[in-house]
C-alpha cells in the first residue's frame, strides 16, 4: 500500500495528466493541424480588448494579406514551416528532387549515427510519398489533406525535428554556446529537439533554416513598444494612443543565394506561430 504522501503526489499527477488530456482533446476538436487560409484582418477579434496588439496587428496588414492558423499542440513551428515549405515546394515542382536528395542524405547521416532504419523508414516515406504526390499532381497530393492527417503530418513534422537534430548535433562546437541547461548539445536534442510536442526557439528555427537552405522571416508580436528595446514595457494608464512605426522581425537562414526558397514567412505570437502570406507587389 502507498503512503498517504505518495498516494497524495501520484493522484495529484494523475489529475494533472488527465486535465492535460482534456486540453489536447478540447484543442483538437476545435482547432484544425493547419487552418484555411484567412484575411489576416480576421485575427483581429483576437485582440479586441489589447490596443497594443491591434495597433502591431494593423502595422503587419500593411504588409501581409492572408493568415493560415496551426494548431497550437507544441509543434507548431515545425508544422507551420513544413506546411509553408511545402507549398512553396508544390509552387517551384523543379525544386523537389533537391529538397528530397537533402532529406536523404540526412537520412543516412541519422543511420550511420544509431537512429534504427526501421523506425526512420515511416518518417522519410511520409515525407517522400507527399511530395511525390505533389510533384506528379496526384490526388492524394493535396497540402490540406496531407497536414490535416494526423498520422502523416506528425511523421512529417518528426522528420524535421530529427534533421534539426542531426544538423545540431553536427555543428555542436557552435551550439554549445547558445545551450543552457545542458552539458551537451546531443542531451539537448534528446529532450528539447526530438520530442513531439516540445515547442521551438531560435535555435531550432536557426539549425532548421539552415540545414535546408531555407530563409524563414518571422514576424514578431510582442508587447515591446520598440522592437529594438527588450526592456520596454508597455504602460497603458496614461494614454490610450499608442504609436508603432516598425514591426520586430527576424530572419533566418538568408545568405543571399536567390535559390533559397524565401516564400516562409511566419507570425510569432508568444508560445505559437501561424503562417502568414505577403501581399503581392
Amino acid at each position: 500500500m502507498l503512503p498517504v504522501e505518495s498516494k497524495n503526489i501520484y493522484e495529484h499527477d494523475e489529475n494533472i495528466l488527465t486535465y492535460q488530456k482534456r486540453l489536447e482533446e478540447e484543442i483538437a476538436s476545435t482547432y484544425k493541424l493547419i487552418g484555411e487560409k484567412q484575411k489576416f484582418e480576421d485575427i483581429f477579434k483576437d485582440y479586441d480588448n489589447d490596443p497594443l496588439y491591434i495597433e502591431k496587428l494593423k502595422e503587419l496588414s500593411n504588409k501581409y494579406a492572408f493568415i493560415r492558423r496551426v494548431r497550437g499542440d507544441g509543434n507548431c513551428f515545425f508544422r507551420a514551416f513544413a506546411f509553408s515549405y511545402f507549398e512553396y515546394l508544390s509552387n517551384h515542382k523543379l525544386q523537389i528532387d533537391k529538397f528530397l536528395s537533402v532529406c536523404k542524405d540526412y537520412k543516412s547521416q541519422l543511420i550511420n549515427s544509431g537512429t534504427s532504419d526501421y523506425i526512420l523508414e515511416d518518417f522519410y516515406q511520409s515525407v517522400e510519398t507527399s511530395l511525390i504526390s505533389i510533384r506528379d499532381n496526384l490526388p492524394e497530393g493535396n497540402l490540406d489533406e496531407i497536414f490535416n492527417d494526423d498520422g502523416l503530418s506528425n511523421y512529417i513534422v518528426i522528420y524535421l525535428r530529427l534533421i534539426t537534430s542531426r544538423y545540431l548535433i553536427n555543428n555542436a562546437d557552435f551550439f554549445q554556446n547558445f545551450i543552457e541547461g545542458y552539458d551537451n548539445v546531443e542531451n539537448f536534442c534528446a529532450q528539447e529537439v526530438e520530442v513531439m510536442n516540445r515547442e521551438s526557439d531560435h535555435i531550432h528555427i536557426l539549425a532548421l533554416s539552415s540545414a535546408l537552405s531555407a530563409t524563414i522571416l518571422i514576424e514578431y508580436l510582442d508587447r515591446n513598444l520598440n522592437p529594438n528595446n527588450a526592456d520596454n514595457d508597455v504602460d497603458n494608464s496614461s494614454s490610450n494612443q499608442i504609436s508603432i512605426k516598425s514591426s520586430n522581425q527576424h530572419t533566418f537562414g538568408s545568405d543571399g543565394n536567390d535559390d533559397s526558397p524565401s516564400q516562409i514567412y511566419l507570425l510569432y505570437k508568444p508560445g505559437h506561430y501561424d503562417i502568414i502570406y505577403p501581399k503581392l507587389t
